[in-house]
């Protein structure tokens, strides 16, 4: 079936770790990428769960940490799926910058450019897993795309594997684009989210298919509002919670003047 094979029991083997002995590279494919993809696999197709791709995301408020359910898009240069979103224009890499999308307007927007720290949180109910992972958001439109130093994309190629001179940011960020479906894409056009509902902004929200070729004035606006936002991964922990009485890892990245490595160690449950 073309289908990872995981146990949706715990493993205590940390076999795939690097603990710390990968020297001079910023990982594409460290161990916590692979146990994460597989289950994901798992969940998605030997169990259909579609919900497996959603997962919850939070930032820093101005009160309170802000949290919301976001949609798994896969990682920088890869397609979320065999079957999903091609590359586009780039050539396939690897990478273990997670990606999600979001509207330039919505609070989420604001929240990475005032403090890009996050945490997300994925459960997998179907194999009984929980992924915590925390990090740094990267913002990525077309604003940041066409204004020098807005961008620190340079830095993230470290954790990408396989570039050549034709890949660039803009080819990624359309690739995310376009694997929304149109109607999607038509949201990036409705009035601003969580602003006051009046009169004229409900006339204003409708359904809009807005396809590839596309160069309408709505078009533009939602284009414009669109923004991938990159999680660069510095720590990740991993509990199961069956069969009892569970086992719980955790991957920390190990930054030296080589490069990035990253450790592994188990903790209690």
């Amino acid at each position: 079936r073309g289908m990872a094979t995981v146990s949706s029991s715990c493993s205590n083997s940390n076999s795939n770790s690097s603990n710390g002995n990968n020297k001079g590279r910023y990982e594409a494919n460290p161990s916590w990428k692979k146990e994460f993809s597989e289950i994901m696999e798992k969940n998605l197709k030997e169990y259909d769960n579609k919900d497996a791709t959603n997962f919850y995301f939070a930032t820093k408020g101005e009160v309170y940490p802000e949290v919301r359910t976001v949609v798994f898009r896969g990682f920088v240069g890869e397609p979320q799926s065999k079957h999903a979103d091609p590359v586009g224009e780039n050539k396939s890499v690897k990478s273990s910058l997670i990606t999600i999308s979001t509207d330039r307007l919505m609070e989420k927007f604001t929240q990475i450019q005032n403090d890009p720290h996050f945490q997300a949180c994925f459960w997998f109910k179907d194999t009984n897993h929980q992924f915590r992972i925390s990090g740094i958001a990267h913002l990525l439109g077309l604003e940041e795309v066409e204004k020098p130093g807005a961008f620190n994309g340079e830095e993230l190629k470290k954790y990408i594997e396989g570039l050549d001179d034709k890949w660039t940011w803009r080819n990624e960020w359309e690739r995310l684009w376009k694997s929304h479906r149109p109607d999607r894409r038509g949201t990036f056009r409705n009035p601003p989210p969580g602003t006051d509902l009046t009169e004229e902004k409900k006339k204003e929200i409708r359904v809009v298919e807005i396809k590839d070729e596309d160069h309408s004035e709505e078009a533009k606006i939602a284009r414009s509002r669109f923004v991938q936002v990159i999680l660069q991964v510095e720590e990740v922990e991993l509990l199961c919670l069956k069969p009892e009485p569970g086992v719980r890892k955790l991957w920390q990245v190990s930054n030296t003047n080589q490069g990035q490595s990253w450790v592994e160690k188990e903790i209690c449950p």
